[in-house]
């Protein structure tokens, strides 16, 4: 029986990192759910005023780096 594939260590933004071995099962899981937190958060940015948009913008940009991180350690699962 074959070993499920595992993440590699992959870092993402400034200080942060998907570690190595999380099953990629796991890790696309999380992923589902840091896109659907930024769909929120999108929805929420709609009817904000400058202030909060500001600060909505900078967490969707987060979670898109998290769910870019997630992605890649994902796939270089596969390739190495």
């Amino acid at each position: 029986m074959s070993q499920s594939p595992t993440t590699l260590h992959t870092p993402f933004g400034n200080v942060f990192a998907v570690q190595s071995g999380i099953p990629v099962r796991d890790a696309l899981e999380q992923l589902a759910q840091v896109l659907g937190n930024t769909q929120a958060l999108c929805a929420e940015a709609v009817d904000a005023d400058l202030r909060q948009m500001r600060s909505l913008v900078a967490m969707i940009h987060r979670e898109l780096e998290m769910g870019e991180g997630l992605l890649e350690a994902s796939l270089r699962a596969f390739n190495g």
